[in-house]
């Protein structure tokens, strides 16, 4: 059996950027610039549950999620959470 190859899936949730210039965009560039673009998966995702189904479903050994703090639906920033 072949060892698995590892691989980076970034979750871009959004949809505000400036430039076309988000977290996730970003990261993706600097993996291709250090050559690990082949092992980088990139997705701009569109609300809750399409992130939800994406976590669940990855077949990639790493995730990394780009989203702001704050919760605002006209601005695309999916969870709401109780604050103390």
């Amino acid at each position: 059996m072949g060892r698995r190859q590892s691989k980076l899936m970034i979750l871009e949730c959004i949809s505000e950027n400036k430039e076309n210039l988000c977290e996730g965009s970003l990261m993706w560039e600097l993996m291709r610039i250090l050559g690990f673009e082949e092992k980088t998966n990139l997705k701009y995702i569109g609300g809750p549950n399409r992130l939800i189904e994406e976590i669940e479903n990855t077949p990639d050994q790493y995730l990394h999620i780009s989203a702001h703090g704050n919760f605002s639906k006209s601005k695309g920033t999916y969870f709401d959470t109780l604050r103390k």
